[in-house]
């Protein structure tokens, strides 16, 4: 399985390690496939989510959920 581990992923989107379990977590970041010893692989793709997500801290916190399913090619789910 061919991918960025979370330690590339964490230094090209400029957070920690920790940061980015969180955000998977919380359901802010899709969960990371892993390999057979256990790695979470990403593709590129996650390091401009991250970026994302960054750029939207301090916004309320329900906000960024919504425009990544949008980013993704997805349906936004309906919360009625």
């Amino acid at each position: 399985m061919a991918g960025l581990r979370i330690s590339d992923v964490a230094a090209r989107a400029g957070l920690s390690a920790p940061t980015i379990r969180y955000y998977e977590g919380v359901g802010l970041l899709a969960r990371a496939p892993r390999s057979a010893t256990g790695y979470r692989h990403y593709d590129d793709s996650t390091v401009d989510e991250l970026r994302f997500i960054k750029k939207a801290q301090g916004t309320p916190p329900e906000w960024p959920r919504r425009p990544l399913p949008l980013m993704a090619g997805l349906p936004l789910a309906s919360n009625t």
